[in-house]
């Protein structure tokens, strides 16, 4: 028997819908439309059974600074021995994310960090307790397109957290891990936890870490463009 073209559309909007792990409202309601034709009324129960329908916490938006703070150092306190934890950031100087990493880190946590070359060994930087800790960071140096005299700066806010045992997520937005994100700047991250979306932001790290250097550990050089944090 062959669908009408409505039908088929329906079909198309509840397989779309599935494939991006929308919730079941709205499948409910186009299956309640296809119950008349008894030859598709089973696919909501193939959806709900499927994996790529499988229900994930919607993305969440935050804007006050010291409840990013906050969500930042839960998900990172709250990863297991097994899981992962990469994280890219322009300039890190807030000691307790900085803690908070090395404790994920000896609790078994595979922990690695991209950082921009530049402000890596700044007088409160610190990228060089991580590197101590045993921690792999690696440093941005890419030069950029147009003159490669000069080098392009690393400023992708992420952190993605892979957790079999719990949940998984990825944060991006516009902070920094530092004091004065936490204390003065008007700030954003989103929580993201689709799967499909946490592995984009993984593999946007792989490609950094390939146009990164491992670092070492060395003296602290002052740069002016430190002061300000």
């Amino acid at each position: 028997m062959k669908l009408p073209k409505l039908v088929e559309s329906l079909l198309f909007v509840i397989l779309f819908c599935s494939l991006l792990g929308c919730t079941t409202a709205l499948i409910d309601h186009l299956d309640a439309q296809l119950r008349p034709f008894a030859q598709v009324s089973y696919l909501h129960q193939l959806f709900q059974k499927s994996p790529s329908s499988a229900h994930f916490p919607p993305p969440q938006a935050v804007f006050d600074s010291p409840t990013i703070r906050k969500t930042i150092i839960d998900v990172i306190q709250t990863a297991s021995p097994k899981s992962a934890l990469y994280l890219t950031t322009y300039v890190m100087t807030d000691a307790t994310i900085k803690e908070v990493l090395v404790d994920a880190h000896k609790r078994g946590a595979e922990t690695q960090i991209i950082a921009d070359g530049a402000y890596a060994y700044g007088e409160h930087s610190q990228i060089p307790g991580l590197i101590k800790a045993g921690i792999p960071v690696y440093l941005y140096q890419s030069p950029t397109f147009n003159d490669p005299e000069i080098l392009a700066k690393m400023h992708n806010k992420i952190i993605v957290k892979e957790d079999p045992e719990g949940t998984s997520v990825a944060i991006t937005g516009s902070y920094n891990l530092t004091n004065s994100a936490a204390k003065y700047n008007e700030e954003n991250i989103v929580l993201l936890y689709h799967p499909e979306i946490i592995k984009k932001y993984k593999n946007h790290v792989y490609t950094l870490r390939e146009k990164s250097i491992r670092a070492k550990i060395t003296k602290f050089k002052k740069t002016p463009r430190n002061k300000s944090f």
